[in-house]
C-alpha cells in the first residue's frame, strides 16, 4: 500500500461528512446498506485510522464546511442543537476509533463559508457545540488546532 512505501507520507481525507449525515449513518451504524452513500467516513475511515495506532499519525480527516450548523434554523438554539448532537456523535466515533480526537482536523472551507448568512458565528456555534456535548478541553484542543499542527509538522526523510 502507498503507505508503507512512502514512509513520510501523511494523508488528510477532506469533507469528513455532513453533521445530517453523519448522525444518520451512526445511528445506523450495525445496518451499513442503510447508511447514506455520502457517508464514506463511517466504514472506510475507522480502517485507515486504525492504521495509527500501528506507528506514527499519518492519516487524518477534516470537517470541511460545516455551514448547515448555520443554516438549521433561524434560531441561536437551532443551531446550537446541530452542533451539539453533531458532536455527540463524532465522540462517540472517536472513542471507538480516534482516542483523544487526535487525527481530525477543524476545516472551515472558508470561501464556502463566507457565502452563508450568519458566517461571522460559526467558529463560536462550533465551540459552543463542543463545550454541549460535553468534549474534554484537551479534545477541543485537538480538533481545533493541535492536529492541524501535528498534520504540518516537517519530518526527517
Amino acid at each position: 500500500d502507498v503507505l508503507s512505501r512512502f514512509s513520510n507520507l501523511r494523508i488528510c481525507l477532506g469533507h469528513f461528512a455532513e453533521a445530517k449525515d453523519f448522525e444518520l449513518g451512526m445511528r445506523r451504524w450495525d445496518e451499513p446498506q442503510r447508511v447514506p452513500p455520502r457517508v464514506w467516513a463511517l466504514h472506510g475511515i475507522d480502517r485507515l485510522l486504525a492504521m495509527n495506532a500501528a506507528g506514527p499519525s499519518r492519516v487524518y480527516a477534516d470537517l470541511g464546511d460545516m455551514s448547515e450548523f448555520l443554516w438549521s434554523a433561524l434560531l441561536a438554539r437551532g443551531r446550537r442543537e446541530r452542533a451539539m448532537r453533531f458532536f455527540r456523535y463524532l465522540g462517540a466515533y472517536c472513542q471507538r476509533f480516534d482516542p483523544g480526537c487526535r487525527h481530525i482536523l477543524f476545516g472551515t472551507d472558508w470561501i464556502m463559508l463566507a457565502r452563508a448568512p450568519r458566517h461571522e458565528r460559526y467558529l463560536e456555534t462550533i465551540r459552543r457545540g463542543l463545550s454541549d456535548a460535553g468534549w474534554p478541553q484537551s479534545w477541543q484542543a485537538n480538533l481545533l488546532h493541535d492536529n492541524l499542527q501535528r498534520f504540518l509538522e516537517p519530518r526527517a526523510s
